[in-house]
């Protein structure tokens, strides 16, 4: 094989590995995931359930819809506060009591107004790697 038909297949190799992580979501926003979300379980719990840290993601920075109850950081009603999980598929609302555990869940077909193209290949592509990256390091695989 000459080095240019080495050098094509090389970038031809990693062009489909891009391809395919930026075709796989970071954070799994959606009906299905916020399912799966149960009264009691804490941040860290809902954070590994949905995959991903609250707010944006996807490259989504504007959504159609608002709030249910107020601002997300407020206690907009009773001693409640609001989390999104905003993704291309819609938000999930978490809901957290005082102590920090889930009092609820609710997902919402919002549709975006905004998306960043630079923003969606930063968090599927860098985000990602810094994730494997700290999850090879907990796990002492170097």
């Amino acid at each position: 094989m000459t080095r240019r038909r080495a050098r094509i297949a090389t970038y031809s190799g990693l062009a489909v590995a891009m391809a395919a992580l930026l075709a796989m979501p970071v954070a799994h926003i959606d009906r299905h995931t916020c399912n799966l979300i149960r009264p009691g379980m804490t941040n860290a719990d809902v954070e590994r359930t949905i995959g991903a840290k609250p707010y944006w993601h996807d490259g989504v920075i504007g959504f159609q819809g608002g709030y249910p109850g107020g601002w997300a950081g407020r206690w907009p009603r009773g001693h409640f506060r609001y989390v999104p999980w905003v993704g291309l598929n819609g938000v999930i609302f978490v809901e957290f009591d005082e102590a920090e555990r889930v009092v609820g869940a609710t997902f919402h077909d919002y549709k975006p107004v905004r998306w960043s193209p630079m923003d969606f290949a930063f968090e599927r592509l860098v985000l990602r790697f810094l994730k494997w990256c700290d999850w090879c390091w907990r796990a002492h695989v170097w």
